[in-house]
């Protein structure tokens, strides 16, 4: 059976939900793991990722529920039943070794008052830059009652491509290789559904590497088209400089981190997923004013801090905050630097309206990182140093998304104070 549907990708809206059911041909003692293979081909001639979702033992599953109503992903097709209802699409599999197959357009421009045409996903002969997001639709999975999946990402490159890298480990597979595969372990310990989300990049390819051991090890991977006027070594150098202060704010080491770089037509920005961030080549490690792009997406990286009712102010404010505090106790500005940013955010600031917006301006995120940095300082004269901001960071954290009144309750929690949100 076949299915289309192509429709303009919104890329804030992707959510996963995870929910449970029961089969009566499984009981509790008999659930088991699901393995669950991602096989991609990129074929740049046509613009496009041929995509495989292939399921070798169906007995614990019940039925994934893809959203493609926002999807550029297209030509669904199964020998096992597909429903296809109102931007959903219902795959039912039956038989063992099922497969799903389908194709992604992966070019998607990004609108911008001042670039002109500009992408967050592009594939050209050389190379492409996208999210496992783009290539793999939301849905909601019903296994039976305790089954768990374990996932791997395979893909197949053009002849001429070197490499390809995500924010996911790698997987060592000799049969695989000889058959021109590359892959990577997906594992989500809080997900039942292992989903291959985050920055990937593949192509011809300049990777450079580094492990760090902060207490624990990460392995940084910072990778760009070879073409591109990306400085990779300049950006491993600079995350480890900034890393031990770092890990202090955000509480632990991911396990690995990949870093994207692009050049134009790329868009030119900064975006982060959930084990990666994207970076275009014209962004510097550290602005004029004396923040910085790179830490900024790293806080977002790594708290996964989003806002939820008018709360964007909060995750924006924190991440542009502690792009300065980072880079000032790493040892990359002394005070009288640091002061002087915080006196160009003011002055950027006084643009700004009302923090309680659906999306933070740059603007609003300055007058946001103000209203921190204050915060910050009252926190630790309150506590006699004993606690920061950091501290209701890391209750946040464990929220992650975030409104007014989660701050103002983790802001008690931490150091009792009573605060006012800002206008």
């Amino acid at each position: 059976m076949h299915y289309s549907m192509i429709s303009r990708r919104n890329l804030l809206s992707i959510f996963l939900i995870i929910t449970f059911g029961t089969m009566s041909c499984a009981s509790d003692a008999e659930a088991k793991n699901v393995d669950i293979d991602y096989y991609v081909s990129f074929l740049p001639e046509r613009k496009i990722a041929a995509v495989s979702i292939k399921i070798e033992d169906v007995s614990y599953v019940r039925e994934i529920d893809f959203n493609i109503e926002n999807s550029l992903c297209y030509d669904f097709s199964s020998s096992d039943k597909l429903t296809n209802n109102n931007g959903r699409l219902v795959w039912t599999p039956k038989k063992d070794n099922a497969e799903l197959t389908y194709y992604c357009t992966i070019d998607n421009e990004r609108k911008t008052q001042h670039q002109g045409k500009a992408f967050d996903a592009l594939i050209t002969k050389d190379w492409t830059i996208l999210r496992g997001d783009d290539i793999v639709p939301p849905a909601i999975v019903r296994f039976a009652k305790g089954a768990s999946t374990s996932a791997h990402l395979w893909f197949e490159l053009p002849s001429e491509w070197n490499g390809v890298n995500t924010g996911w480990p790698p997987v060592i597979d000799d049969n695989k290789k000889k058959q021109g595969y590359r892959g990577f372990v997906i594992d989500n310990p809080e997900r039942i559904f292992d989903r291959p989300t985050g920055w990937i990049i593949a192509g011809k390819l300049g990777t450079r590497r580094v492990k760090i051991e902060a207490p624990d090890v990460t392995r940084i991977a910072v990778s760009a088209p070879v073409d591109a006027r990306f400085k990779q070594m300049d950006v491993l150098t600079f995350l480890q400089f900034v890393w031990p202060e770092f890990v202090k704010v955000c509480g632990k080491s991911p396990d690995k981190l990949l870093v994207v770089g692009g050049d134009s037509p790329m868009w030119r920005g900064g975006l982060s997923a959930g084990n990666s961030f994207y970076v275009h080549a014209d962004r510097p490690l550290v602005s004029e004013n004396g923040t910085s792009t790179f830490i900024h997406e790293l806080f977002h990286m790594c708290t996964r801090i989003r806002g939820k009712e008018n709360g964007d102010w909060i995750a924006e404010g924190l991440a542009e905050y502690y792009s300065v505090k980072i880079l000032h106790k790493s040892g990359g500005s002394f005070k009288q630097r640091y002061d002087k940013t915080m006196d160009e955010l003011r002055e950027w600031s006084k643009s700004a309206g009302n923090l309680q917006v659906k999306r933070s301006s740059g603007a609003t995120t300055a007058k946001a990182a103000l209203y921190f940095a204050s915060l910050d300082q009252e926190i630790q004269s309150t506590t006699n140093g004993k606690y920061s901001l950091d501290d209701v960071v890391h209750s946040l954290m464990q929220i992650i998304e975030v409104n007014g009144n989660d701050l103002k309750t983790s802001v008690k929690e931490v150091s009792g104070l009573v605060i006012e949100l800002p206008e």
